[in-house]
């Protein structure tokens, strides 16, 4: 039988945040029939910026001009449920998302390489789950140790790595794993316990501030890798339940959080350099265990518990990073503990 020739125009176009891309091809098919063939094979690769109006434009379509993210999707616990808020306060219906039947009940958070992982929990203290799509899904993976309500996680090394600490293994809560994704490792523990103390950016590197144990009131520890360094500067109150905001300045926040005197709306800032403690603004609602979230020049702190019901506020900031002004945007009824938050668009898993 003659030997068919046959051509093969391969056009491909990637959207990606890398400058190369490596792919291959698993096998050819041809009739039956044919008992020698010769493969005449050329490609167009075209490889563009990730999410560009360019690498939209497909097969000569008309380019979809993606919605801008600047909503936040909210999900709380324990029921999962979500909603979406804007810049202004306004809310509107949440994702339809999928998950575990126990919905993560004291969970934590944070987003490794884009996608938003969940960490430990009461009802499995040493599970790691990942979004896929508008989806939960629990990975054979596990933490190292017990996580159970009072540790915290925070995204780190760029974005590639979570640091998770202050589980309740043996009361210590000074414990810490690391997760890339694939692998779970074991870190330096700190030298005090910090349950409730939480985990943010100080001059770009993770620290610990205060604690519900009297051995770690008002310390400061930061994390460089091999190990964690206490600061010279403590805190001045015995604040714990509070969140940590890094800002771009190299700046450290501690917003809201409970003492023996109350519950507090006080922001505190350390400047770099550890100048020690100041007192930076106020929200205001006063709030222990809320989430923060920087959109545009904004900081918003979601839920948090002030007794009955849950909040959610706007920090507003200036260009150099100082105070402006905060706002109440509103309140929820659902259960506003330390949720999940996301930068979004408007139509982010939506049901329609």
């Amino acid at each position: 039988m003659a030997r068919r020739i046959r051509d093969y125009l391969l056009s491909v176009t990637f959207s990606s945040d890398r400058s190369a891309v490596k792919f291959t091809y698993k096998s050819f098919i041809f009739a039956a029939s044919e008992t020698t063939a010769e493969i005449n094979l050329s490609c167009d690769i075209k490889l563009c910026p990730q999410n560009s109006v360019e690498c939209l434009k497909l097969c000569g379509t008309t380019p979809v001009t993606p919605l801008p993210k600047d909503h936040i999707a909210i999900f709380t616990r324990p029921a999962l449920a979500s909603y979406l808020i804007n810049k202004e306060g306004t809310t509107s219906s949440g994702p339809q998302i999928t998950g575990p039947s126990d919905r993560f009940i004291r969970s934590k958070s944070a987003i490794i390489a884009n996608i938003p992982y969940m960490f430990g929990g009461i009802v499995k203290p040493r599970r790691i789950a990942y979004l896929d799509s508008c989806a939960f899904v629990e990975l054979n993976v596990e933490l190292n140790n017990d996580y159970y309500d009072s540790h915290a996680a925070l995204a780190y090394n760029a974005g590639s790595n979570a640091l998770i600490c202050f589980g309740n293994a043996d009361n210590a809560y000074n414990y810490c794993s690391d997760f890339d994704g694939t692998t779970v490792r074991t870190r330096p523990s700190t030298t005090y316990s910090h349950r409730y103390g939480g985990l943010g950016f100080y001059g770009g590197t993770p620290i610990t501030v205060g604690s519900y144990y009297p051995d770690g009131n008002k310390k400061c520890e930061v994390f460089h890798g091999s190990g964690w360094t206490t600061l010279d500067n403590d805190h001045p109150s015995d604040v714990y339940g509070h969140s940590l905001v890094g800002l771009e300045n190299g700046h450290v926040l501690l917003i809201g959080g409970v003492d023996n005197n109350g519950w507090h709306n006080t922001i505190w800032r350390m400047r770099g350099g550890q100048t020690g403690w100041e007192s930076y603004g106020s929200i205001q609602e006063a709030v222990r265990g809320a989430s923060t979230i920087i959109l545009d020049k904004s900081i918003f702190v979601i839920g948090g518990s002030n007794r009955d019901y849950y909040p959610y506020q706007r920090v507003d900031l200036t260009e150099d990073g100082s105070f402006e002004k905060s706002a109440l945007l509103g309140y929820n009824h659902l259960n506003g503990w330390e949720p999940l938050l996301l930068i979004v668009d408007a139509n982010f898993c939506s049901a329609s």
